[in-house]
């Protein structure tokens, strides 16, 4: 029994960028609330506070979304398969099914479990899918370890 390999995902800086740009907005879509709320409900500001409440609730959720990566993301080769953890989803991988891996490096986000634009792709039976990790090439040597139908 091998001990699990942990390797942590890669998450590009676009991602933080576009996440404080969206908390921004999000800060401010609430100011006509609070205006709203601070002048004892004030008429005039109604259409503004339901406009600006909506809008940062759209925001909020934008903002969950793109903030995923930051709260879980890696990759682990365990016994059993590859654990694949990228924000709240987690995907189990068997190695029998793993066909190849190959680098990625291009701007079309395969599979939706990278937070970054180059990666690795996992190559497989079921449905190929990219994955970004730090450092590339151990996780690719420790894959091919533990694949046996990866061509080495």
């Amino acid at each position: 029994m091998e001990k699990a390999v942990r390797f942590e995902g890669k998450v590009d800086r676009g991602w933080l960028v576009a996440g404080a740009l969206v908390a921004l907005l999000c800060a401010v879509s609430f100011i006509p609330t609070f205006v709203f709320a601070t002048r004892g409900g004030d008429s005039d500001w109604l259409v503004f506070a339901i406009v600006g409440g909506a809008c940062a609730a759209v925001l909020i959720a934008l903002e969950a979304f793109l903030l995923a990566p930051f709260w879980r993301s890696y990759v682990e080769l365990r016994d059993e398969g590859m654990l694949v953890a990228f924000g709240v989803r987690t995907r189990v991988l068997d190695y029998r099914f793993v066909t190849g891996v190959r680098p990625k490096r291009d701007a079309l986000i395969t599979g939706g479990w990278a937070g970054s634009l180059q990666g690795v792709m996992v190559e497989n039976d079921v449905e190929d899918f990219m994955v970004s990790v730090r450092d590339e090439g151990r996780f690719v040597s420790e894959l091919a370890r533990r694949c046996p139908r990866i061509a080495r």
